[in-house]
């Protein structure tokens, strides 16, 4: 990614939409330009968005190729475009962090997570898990 790329936020949503959205969130969603998610995501923003009214920010889905939604989201910062990219509770922990530091550099990737849905799950049975082993079979043949 060339020096003078916008900035990539990853976004980590965690239950109902707006609920959870804090400052920082809300300042980066109010900087957008672009905003990349899977689909419940971007409808659940996209209401949002209606809600708030203003102008639409153009958005784009992350189907069943995250490389290609990743390379999206770096052709568009890297033209200066910034860009947030909508995600499941805490993205950098099974999530999309890892294909966009692929192609996006990591000074240009701003991460706000939520909790992960292994975190949720422990705490509504009531149970630590610090010494829980964790495998993920999402988005993996």
């Amino acid at each position: 990614m060339p020096d003078g790329a916008a900035t990539v936020t990853v976004i980590g949503i965690a239950g109902s939409w707006p609920d959870h959205i804090g400052p920082d969130v809300l300042a980066a969603l109010d900087g957008a330009e672009l905003v990349l998610g899977g689909r419940r995501h971007l409808e659940a923003f996209e209401a949002w968005q209606r809600g708030r009214g203003g102008a639409p920010v153009p958005t784009a889905m992350i189907g069943g190729d995250a490389d290609e939604a990743c390379r999206r989201a770096a052709a568009a910062s890297g033209q200066g475009t910034t860009v947030c990219v909508l995600a499941s509770g805490d993205p950098g922990f099974f999530g999309i962090v890892r294909a966009l530091l692929r192609v996006i550099d990591r000074k240009n990737l701003v991460i706000l997570p939520a909790p992960s849905s292994v975190s949720l799950a422990f705490a509504r049975i009531g149970l630590p898990w610090d010494d829980a082993t964790v495998v993920s079979a999402h988005g993996r043949p």
